[in-house]
């Protein structure tokens, strides 16, 4: 139950935000591979789970910067976020670092189904305690501005997370900054 209405609580919100803007859904459609491939920054605004640690664990999840495009629905990206419980400090010792990562993201497509939204990562390499996991996400609603995924498994440091484990399913909002 608790999944179905945090489902509806997204669902609402994109909802909302087309119709709030005025911006129209798009008349083609647009998938997760679409979704990261211009050089735009990505944060994620939403999400009905909390990693392990905690939410001020992993705040502003951002994906920025120009991608570099490997091959075909295969790109780099780079991710970092807000840890306010991080050991790692700036020189001047009052803020902690971000956690960055350059992250190779895979799409590809589903059986029987249109778009490439289902996104498969691994790190590539990470600097400051960056310690979530990379994505492995089911794109379920784009409209081109903002999408929702669905979390298909995370592991944080040594830690897993199926995607249900704690009787919902993980889902996030992640939009493009203006």
């Amino acid at each position: 139950m608790r999944a179905f209405v945090a489902w509806c609580i997204i669902l609402v919100h994109l909802a909302l935000e087309v119709y709030c803007t005025g911006n129209s859904l798009p008349k083609r459609k647009l998938d997760g591979w679409t979704f990261f491939q211009p050089n735009v920054e990505i944060v994620m605004i939403r999400r009905n789970y909390n990693p392990p640690g905690g939410p001020n664990e992993s705040m502003c999840v951002t994906a920025a910067f120009e991608p570099e495009l490997l091959e075909e629905h295969r790109l780099i990206k780079v991710f970092f976020y807000l840890n306010m419980s991080s050991t790692h400090i700036l020189p001047n010792h009052t803020k902690p670092m971000w956690p960055i990562a350059n992250i190779s993201m895979t799409f590809s497509k589903q059986e029987n189904k249109t778009g490439y939204n289902t996104v498969n990562s691994y790190i590539i390499k990470s600097w400051h305690g960056y310690s979530l996991s990379p994505p492995k996400w089911r794109f379920l609603l784009n409209n081109g501005s903002c999408a929702v995924v669905k979390v298909l498994s995370a592991s944080y440091g040594n830690r897993a997370n199926v995607s249900g484990k704690y009787g919902t399913a993980n889902f996030g909002v992640i939009c493009t900054k203006a």
